[in-house]
């Protein structure tokens, strides 16, 4: 995407991802419940319960969400 970590914003609803995310400085959004608020709050301070794919649409990134072509 040729973005730079501050450029960058990702969704990730696993300790792994949020970790990685994190140490490579880009802001992060829990997504779900599998973490505890305590863990959460360890990586970010934002959450969301669930990512519908309106959300996508709407910002422009549909084409980020389909499969590549064979």
């Amino acid at each position: 995407l040729g973005l730079s970590p501050e450029q960058a914003l990702v969704f990730e609803d696993s300790r792994t991802g949020l970790s990685s995310a994190g140490a490579a400085g880009i802001r992060t959004v829990a997504v779900g419940d599998a973490l505890s608020d305590a863990e959460r709050e360890a990586f970010t301070p934002y959450a969301v319960p669930a990512l519908h794919p309106a959300l996508f649409r709407e910002a422009g990134a549909a084409q980020l969400l389909k499969a590549p072509s064979a």
